[in-house]
């Protein structure tokens, strides 16, 4: 698949930014989007990157979640 997509709740409406970073801490990719109160999710294209361990965080007034993110081809 050429898509994965990275979910995420929210408790109240506001700006929710997502970053992905290679196992070496460099910036790959980033987005932001307006999102409503609950459940929520950034579709990204990850076609051109290589298969591999990438970590992603999502932040939203001031708190971030970093997860672990694996590339299959």
């Amino acid at each position: 698949t050429t898509t994965t997509r990275i979910e995420y709740l929210l408790p109240e409406d506001g700006k929710a930014t997502l970053n992905v970073y290679s196992a070496m801490g460099q910036l790959l990719y980033t987005d932001s989007q307006e999102a409503l109160e609950g459940s929520n999710f950034f579709e990204m294209n990850v076609a051109n990157l290589a298969a591999g361990v990438y970590y992603y965080t999502v932040n939203f007034n001031g708190a971030s979640l970093t997860k672990k993110m694996v590339i299959q081809k």
